[in-house]
């Protein structure tokens, strides 16, 4: 009779090929190891376009870091604080063991913007240290994907200074050169409705419109053009603004109102023949409830940094497709949150489009060494299987040298 199998002993190590070695028999294990998060440690960084990023690296036993991203939150010393305040919970855990239970730290209604940042940015840093562990995409950990390239769109916004029409119009050409066949432009410049009132407001409208106009010129018809109202307007103001609007073709206007109130986002959307897209500034799934219920959206955009991290905002999106509306994740983000939301992206059959900011840092391509995602306005499954994880090298020593205080 043949000798019968050693069954393999429960200590196992991980080897530099990250397989699960026995240390007393040298089986080859694909059990799940045994790692510890050991520390979880913010960083914030100056972009030098007038804002930050905030980073947040999750270290193990292993060796292996997660990195995750919770910028563009205006309270980044409440967030750093909520870090530190939620390390206890969950070092010394596996990071394999602790993504979904660690999701109820944000159930309470009483939990603000700032623990829904710091929450969400670790969650992506411990998708990031799984995809490590078992050395595969995260977007293959969240099922698989249903596409072969994502199309994004350039938001032109930070390190864009020229405002006027003819800047907007050359930024926009400029991101058609890098590859980009959708451009966010934002014409209102936080101008509310009471500005756009009157024979005054009705020349600040005007001057907006004409940004757009100028936009869509510079583009051609087959580049689609997306509105962003930065929740300014009331009801009546933006339907003028829509039917101001109309001879340019665009695709969708984006937070339109001044709150997220889903009885009037319905109405608008009912009343104009643009999409309506919104969600950006929802936390958790349970508060897209009553948008989605209403169908009051055509395009939801929850942002992984802000909902509560990447598996939240896929529980959305399944959400979403019940009701066949379209997801665009909002992502005017760092590199690290546009690795999530493409690993997201790429798992969910209602994606519709993802976006970028149309400028990064100019120290950006160093943070990653090279591996950003986004060719040619779009990523491809090629450059998101290419590494485990979120598939990009973070080079902390880069991102020390921009280390900005709180």
């Amino acid at each position: 009779m043949g000798r019968k199998p050693r069954r393999p002993s429960t200590f196992c190590t991980i080897t530099p090929s990250r397989r699960w070695v026995c240390c007393s028999c040298g089986h080859d294990q694909r059990m799940r190891p045994s790692v510890a998060i050991t520390a979880i440690r913010p960083l914030v960084c100056d972009t030098g376009h007038g804002r930050t990023f905030l980073f947040v690296l999750v270290d193990t036993d292993a060796g292996l870091t997660g990195v995750g991203e919770g910028s563009q939150n205006d309270q980044d010393a409440a967030v750093v604080a909520n870090m530190h305040q939620l390390a206890p919970s969950y070092v010394g855990q596996n990071p394999l063991d602790v993504i979904e239970s660690r999701g109820r730290l944000l159930t309470s209604d009483r939990t603000g913007r700032a623990m829904f940042v710091a929450v969400s940015a670790i969650e992506q840093a411990l998708w990031d240290l799984a995809g490590k562990i078992l050395d595969v995409p995260v977007y293959q950990l969240l099922g698989g994907h249903c596409w072969e390239r994502l199309r994004c769109y350039a938001t032109m916004g930070a390190g864009v200074t020229d405002r006027s029409p003819e800047g907007q119009a050359r930024e926009a050409a400029r991101c058609m050169a890098a590859g980009y066949r959708g451009v966010k432009v934002a014409p209102f410049g936080g101008l509310t409705s009471d500005q756009l009132q009157g024979s005054a407001g009705r020349e600040r409208l005007q001057a907006s419109i004409e940004r757009v106009r100028a936009v869509r010129a510079a583009v051609g018809p087959d580049v689609d053009v997306m509105v962003e109202c930065g929740y300014a307007l009331d009801y009546r103001t933006a339907l003028r603004v829509a039917d101001a609007l109309a001879p340019h073709d665009c695709f969708w206007l984006e937070a339109p109102l001044l709150w997220d109130d889903p009885a009037e986002l319905a109405r608008l959307r009912h009343a104009i023949p643009q999409r309506v897209a919104s969600g950006e500034r929802t936390h958790g799934r349970r508060s897209y409830r009553e948008l989605l219920e209403r169908q009051a959206v055509d395009v939801l955009q929850p942002d992984v940094k802000w909902t509560g991290g990447i598996l939240e905002a896929k529980k959305v999106a399944a959400w979403a497709e019940t009701y066949q509306l379209a997801l665009a994740p909002h992502n005017n983000s760092g590199p690290v949150a546009t690795a999530a939301s493409a690993h997201l992206a790429a798992t969910l059959p209602n994606f519709l489009i993802l976006e970028t900011p149309s400028r990064a840092p100019d120290w950006e391509a160093d943070l990653l060494r090279g591996t950003g995602l986004v060719v040619d306005g779009a990523v491809s499954l090629e450059r998101l299987q290419a590494r485990p994880g979120l598939g990009i090298e973070f080079d902390e020593a880069v991102a020390r040298q921009r280390e900005h205080p709180l």
